[in-house]
């Protein structure tokens, strides 16, 4: 007593199909997938910003930040390559994630807000200051982030 399968296809086809009146004015709108000057120049500003901020990562940070999220490799390999734990490895992970988000606040960001962290003050102060310290005198170009090999 079942259904064809082609009829069951066309009915759940035509069900996905909606129904737009030629009154709505947002049935004209398309989408486009073009990026806008000011848009392009935001993105390559923050990717800039986030070069600088890996780069400036401790050595051990930098690393584990490539392994993890470059090379895609699972955190037990790199626990073990490294010879720590596991935990160890997420703790450092985690703790550059923060940092790198303080850094995209502080230098990305149209507001300049002091960031809101569980990284000491300390640690995020020396930290941007690396990241100053690897601006360009001459105001173009941007220092790339080293790959670290573990």
């Amino acid at each position: 007593m079942g259904l064809p399968r082609a009829a069951v296809v066309e009915a759940l086809d035509d069900a996905a199909r909606t129904v737009t009146s030629i009154d709505d004015a947002t049935a004209l709108e398309v989408p486009s997938p073009m990026v806008l000057p000011d848009e392009a120049a935001v993105l390559r500003e923050r990717r800039d910003v986030l070069e600088r901020a890996v780069a400036a990562l401790p050595e051990r940070m930098r690393a584990i930040v490539q392994a993890v999220y470059i090379d895609e490799r699972p955190v037990k390999e790199i626990a073990a390559e490294l010879g720590v734990s596991h935990s160890a490895v997420s703790q450092q992970r985690a703790e550059a994630i923060r940092l790198l988000r303080d850094a995209l606040e502080r230098f990305a960001a149209e507001e300049q807000a002091e960031p809101i962290s569980r990284v000491s003050v300390e640690t995020r102060e020396a930290y941007f200051a690396r990241i100053t310290a690897m601006l360009p005198r001459t105001g173009r170009g941007v220092t790339p982030a080293a790959s670290v090999a573990l």
